[in-house]
């Protein structure tokens, strides 16, 4: 039977799919038809640019965009990034009546957008995308040339920094951006010499867009039991099926006590990102109704080491597939390795 148009453009759609990207096999299905109704994450740049001082790689210019892929404006009040706890690269063993995975999204780090929940002041309209800076600064320039970087960014125009005005305040080499929204920490709880931003995008980890409801407080979340997890495992090898150690993950108190992350609903999360080297993924650290699947710039954890300039500069790109993004919850399907939107060129 012939094939119309219509599935000759799909077949090469898949095929194109197949060859490039984060896909590790999986099977993709084209989603044009499907309806976004949510924000979502279309580029993550966290692995850093080329230093060629230092040969090697410049990370405090990492940043996130987050487009509005609907017809109508969506808004960021009362919204948080948030980044997990477990570890995609690391296989736990969670102890009994420890394992939240298909309800709950468990929250080393949240940092919360400026505006409370239901308000509107802080709009993304149709089509239109916000980027969000480690440090909104203009990396490409400063008076300290070992902590700037010619093949760096210029983000000091971007729209939000996650660094808060305390983490900043000390710091002679990264001043606060005056003329940049500052996001606010709330988890982990910080402490007078916290100096800098929390490292929110990990590379074995989960990075997620949650929506918090306006009768939920940043006090209720800390002191409520309802939003702890109280968690410890027993680490494990998944190649060799032996114990390596107790306790790990991203936050850890070094004596191997409960670690303790912020259990926030699955209903809660807008969108997420699983990021894993594909060789080191070990396990889903979230439940499949958020995100299943890993994708990452880098092969294997090594590669920063062995081949940073070959991995500098790139960044983590939602697939576009000739409608709209791709968004099946699945990070090794909907994303795909690119050099970073901003290399050579302003906001």
């Amino acid at each position: 039977m012939k094939r119309n148009l219509k599935d000759n453009f799909l077949v090469l759609l898949l095929a194109v799919f197949v060859l490039s990207g984060c896909n590790n096999g999986e099977e993709i299905q084209p989603d044009s038809e499907k309806v976004l109704d949510h924000l979502v994450f279309t580029e993550i740049n966290y692995v850093g640019s080329w230093q060629a001082d230092w040969k090697n790689l410049y990370s405090y210019d990492q940043y996130i965009k987050i487009t509005n892929p609907t017809d109508h404006a969506l808004y960021l009040d009362g919204m948080a990034l948030a980044s997990s706890g477990l570890s995609t690269g690391q296989l736990q063993n969670l102890n009994h009546g420890t394992d939240f995975r298909t309800t709950h999204f468990g929250a080393a780090i949240l940092i919360r957008f400026p505006g409370k929940s239901g308000e509107t002041k802080y709009p993304i309209n149709p089509g239109e995308s916000v980027f969000i800076a480690k440090v909104a600064h203009n990396h490409t320039l400063g008076d300290n040339e070992e902590l700037f970087n010619k093949n760096s960014y210029d983000l000091s125009k971007v729209n939000f920094e996650w660094a808060s005005e305390d983490q900043l305040k000390n710091d002679s080499d990264f001043p606060d951006n005056p003329n940049v929204e500052n996001m606010r920490t709330v988890y982990p709880i910080e402490t007078p010499e916290d100096a800098f931003p929390q490292n929110l995008i990990h590379e074995t980890g989960v990075l997620a867009l949650i929506r918090i409801p306006a009768e939920v407080s940043d006090n209720d979340m800390l002191s409520n039991t309802l939003y702890k997890w109280a968690t410890g495992w027993t680490s494990l090898n998944k190649t060799e099926g032996g114990v390596d150690k107790e306790g790990g993950g991203h936050l850890t108190d070094g004596d191997h006590n409960p670690v303790v992350f912020l259990k926030i609903p699955n209903e809660w999360v807008v969108d997420a990102v699983q990021i894993c080297p594909q060789q080191d993924y070990q396990w889903s650290v979230v439940g499949e109704s958020v995100e299943k699947g890993c994708c990452s710039v880098l092969t294997s954890g090594m590669d920063k080491v062995k081949n940073p300039q070959e991995v500098a500069g790139k960044a983590l790109h939602r697939r576009f597939d000739g409608k709209k993004f791709v968004d099946t919850n699945n990070s090794d399907v909907d994303f795909e390795v690119r050099p970073s939107s901003l290399s050579k060129k302003a906001l």
